[in-house]
């Protein structure tokens, strides 16, 4: 096991607040450089499910590398910054969040979904790779309060959905790449 190993059943329980006999009090879950899956020896690593996690919190994960898919599909929390992490993939449809950071390094192996998430501020994916196909990043049926920030170093080699969504700021994709077979 690598120095900086976490289990993803202990972070979701810390980002679930604990329970009666352990609660966590703390404001902010931040985590920098180290490697989340589950510790048996089965062969085949656990999701990070925060699902439906209904917390006011941040939840900082820079420089991590989470070889699954991280769900947070319902969750609330008060900012989520994947910044610099490798991930499997992202499921978080329905999310709510002041901000989503998804920039400077940040890789999905997989699909990146926030269809019907409601982030308060900005969406930043500069600098993000999104290699999941056929689809990269969807952002379907969203509301964003802010800014888009898609510009230079994003890049995806699958589609990028936005669409019926409501966006309060700018959409900067200057400088983007978007590989998409069906473009050409």
């Amino acid at each position: 096991q690598p120095e900086n190993f976490i289990r993803a059943d202990f972070l979701a329980f810390l980002a679930r607040v604990g329970d009666k006999d352990a609660p966590v009090t703390e404001k902010v879950i931040c985590l920098s450089g180290a490697l989340i899956e589950r510790a048996d020896t089965t062969g085949y690593p656990e999701l990070l499910d925060m699902s439906a996690a209904q917390l006011r919190r941040n939840l900082v994960v820079c420089a991590c590398n989470i070889p699954e898919q991280v769900r947070l599909s319902g969750a609330h929390f008060s900012a989520v910054d994947f910044g610099g992490s490798k991930l499997g993939g992202l499921i978080a449809d329905g999310l709510t969040a002041y901000n989503l950071v998804l920039d400077e390094g940040f890789e999905a192996a997989g699909p990146v979904t926030l269809d019907s998430a409601t982030i308060g501020g900005s969406l930043r994916c500069t600098g993000g790779r999104f290699a999941g196909r056929p689809l990269a990043l969807s952002c379907a049926s969203a509301s964003i309060g802010g800014n888009v920030l898609i510009a230079a170093g994003f890049h995806a080699e699958g589609e990028v959905r936005i669409f019926r969504t409501n966006i309060g700021g700018e959409v900067n994709a200057a400088g983007a790449v978007i590989a998409h077979e069906d473009l050409g």
